[in-house]
């Protein structure tokens, strides 16, 4: 936000309408995000893999009412301290698409919030606390992140305006080290998971899995 009003030039303005515009969901954001996933589809040669590369980012945030903000490890802390910030955690969704000369560039096609539950107080009954462990395996970042992966997928299967061939497009998802994402479905047999493998270059080297499961 602060971005566009800079652009803009609306630094040195008040600010509060603008928030005040974007502190609802006012924006049809699945919407915005087709229509990139379209373009991407539509540069990809029709018996190439879509491949989707997940990862978790933080927003850094200081206010004190901000939904979602919780205490997170500060992954640009140095190795010999654990540091902690409070910010918002997001789980984005990116879809590659492959240069000519052999490189790829990551889209973004979704980018979905996904905050820690609050704990109950002590003084919670224990079926208050039994529900709140259910929710909280509901809403694990694996358990989102599959969800994500099946969205995508559903969203491809069932766009109007995506030239599929006759046999189901096939998908490849890559999630980054440490996520322990979990197998797919038999409902959704085409994505395969891998994992992003750290590469000497600046830019993570992606390994996905390059055949496709059977119906």
């Amino acid at each position: 936000m602060t971005g566009l009003l800079t652009t803009c030039g609306s630094q040195f303005r008040d600010w509060t309408s603008r928030y005040r515009l974007f502190s609802r969901p006012r924006l049809p954001v699945e919407t915005i995000f087709s229509v990139v996933r379209r373009a991407v589809l539509a540069e990809l040669p029709a018996q190439a893999p879509v491949c989707a590369v997940l990862d978790d980012t933080l927003l850094r945030r200081s206010g004190l009412h901000t939904p979602g903000v919780g205490w997170r490890r500060d992954p640009l802390g140095p190795r010999f301290q654990t540091n902690f910030v409070r910010a918002q955690r997001f789980l984005q969704t990116s879809l590659a698409l492959p240069a000519p000369d052999g490189s790829c560039r990551v889209l973004p096609v979704a980018f979905r919030h996904t905050p820690t539950l609050p704990k109950p107080s002590k003084k919670a009954t224990d079926a208050e606390r039994k529900k709140y462990r259910a929710e909280v395996r509901a809403a694990r970042l694996s358990q989102r992140a599959r969800e994500q992966i099946g969205d995508l997928r559903a969203a491809l299967d069932a766009d109007p305006s995506a030239t599929f061939p006759p046999t189901p497009r096939p998908s490849a998802a890559a999630a980054p080290m440490g996520l322990p994402l979990p197998l797919p479905s038999r409902s959704a047999p085409t994505i395969l998971p891998g994992r992003l493998l750290p590469s000497t270059t600046r830019a993570p080297r992606m390994n996905c899995a390059s055949s496709v499961a059977p119906d």
